[in-house]
């Protein structure tokens, strides 16, 4: 009997031997082969959702390394007390007021001894200023000190400038950050007599320094100094 069972099984396994070479495929035998599917060989009939994917944050753009932030602008400073504007002219004229008894004071002089002394491309620039300040110094009985500093942009300064250049009477005393020209402003006087008044117009940055005087001294210096000292970066 049991050699019978043996031979069924062998003719079986011959017979599916057989059909491999002439059939698809052939199914496996209880007792023979592996028992489990290859890895891999099976595939779930359930779809797996895959996981989302974490989008990653941005990541902040860091600081370039040794990049300053632009400075600020500086603001700038018109002296408007009469003895920092310029100190000569505030000293000679307080000095004169106590000898001399002058009953008129250090004092804001108003527009119209510049329209007086000044010329038509000196007006023209005044009228482009942005503000002005002014101050006016009685240093004897008929002579006095009159300044304007007035903030005109740079490009508004430009035919002014070119203009005291090509007159030859004009001299030019420029010396590092500032821009000097004076010359004498003749003028007839009352009884025929003849008036005559320095001039010095001086610029620095976006300032302009008008000074016209009659005085004894050189006022310029202290002009600059005193627009200097307000303002040490100009």
């Amino acid at each position: 009997m049991r050699f019978h069972r043996f031979k069924a099984v062998a003719a079986v396994t011959m017979m599916c031997t057989v059909g491999a070479l002439t059939l698809t495929g052939c199914g496996i035998i209880p007792g023979f082969g592996p028992t489990q599917e290859p890895a891999g060989s099976r595939v779930s009939s359930k779809s797996e959702k895959p996981k989302p994917v974490e989008e990653a944050e941005p990541a902040e753009e860091a600081e370039p390394v040794g990049k300053e932030a632009a400075p600020a602008p500086v603001e700038l400073v018109l002296p408007t007390a009469c003895d920092a504007m310029n100190s000569t002219a505030f000293d000679e004229a307080a000095a004169a007021i106590a000898n001399l008894n002058l009953s008129v004071p250090i004092q804001a002089a108003g527009p119209e001894i510049f329209e007086n002394t000044a010329g038509a491309v000196a007006k023209d620039t005044l009228a482009k200023s942005i503000r002005v300040e002014s101050c006016y110094y009685p240093v004897h009985f008929h002579n006095a000190v009159t300044q304007y500093v007035a903030e005109v942009p740079t490009a508004d300064q430009a035919t002014l400038i070119a203009a005291l250049r090509d007159d030859p009477t004009i001299t030019e005393k420029s010396s590092g950050r500032v821009l000097h020209f004076a010359f004498d402003q003749l003028k007839e006087g009352p009884n025929g007599s003849t008036m005559s008044t320095q001039v010095n117009y001086m610029f620095a940055g976006d300032v302009w320094i008008a000074v016209f005087d009659n005085g004894e001294l050189d006022y310029a210096p202290a002009a600059i100094d005193g627009l200097l000292a307000a303002n040490p970066t100009l």
